[in-house]
């Protein structure tokens, strides 16, 4: 007849989105999409000109 079901969430589902949600997190951190890779610096050394250098002008 009229039976009514509980429908029951699959466990797998609610730990995939639970990693994909620390996925998103780390990957702003790592500079992984385009809006946090503007954020990162880097430590790139300056260059040197030879000629300042020789100069000792830097």
């Amino acid at each position: 007849g009229n039976e009514i079901h509980e429908v029951k969430g699959n466990p797998k589902v609610t730990q995939l989105h639970r990693l994909y949600s620390v996925y998103v997190r780390y990957s702003v951190l790592f500079g992984l999409d385009p809006s946090s890779r503007v954020r990162l610096k880097s430590n790139k050394p300056k260059e040197v000109d030879p000629l300042e250098d020789f100069l000792g002008e830097s």
